[in-house]
């Protein structure tokens, strides 16, 4: 297993030979400042992956509920004919 501190990032422009840029290697998590251990790694990536798993389960549910919960428009035939304008009733 390699170190995590020791990894270079990889270039991403287009080699010498005139082909397309290969793809870069993706650090997920990277240490500012100090040197975390395995656990502490390990620690951090799975609290960000519970949270972006709930993340995720909240907005598939959101999603269903597009529809609003109370009609837009009023019976006309119920209303009264006159509201005042200082009305609650809006």
């Amino acid at each position: 297993m390699s170190n995590v501190h020791d990894q270079e990032p990889a270039s991403t422009g287009a080699s010498s030979t005139g082909s397309a840029p290969q793809p870069a290697e993706v650090n997920l998590v990277r240490v500012e400042k100090g040197r975390a251990n395995e656990e502490e790694l390990a620690a951090v990536t799975a609290l960000l992956l519970a949270r972006a798993a709930a993340t995720t389960r909240r907005t598939q549910t959101s999603v269903r509920r597009t529809r609003p919960a109370k009609a837009g428009w009023r019976r006309l035939e119920r209303q009264h004919g006159f509201r005042a304008p200082h009305s609650w009733q809006g």
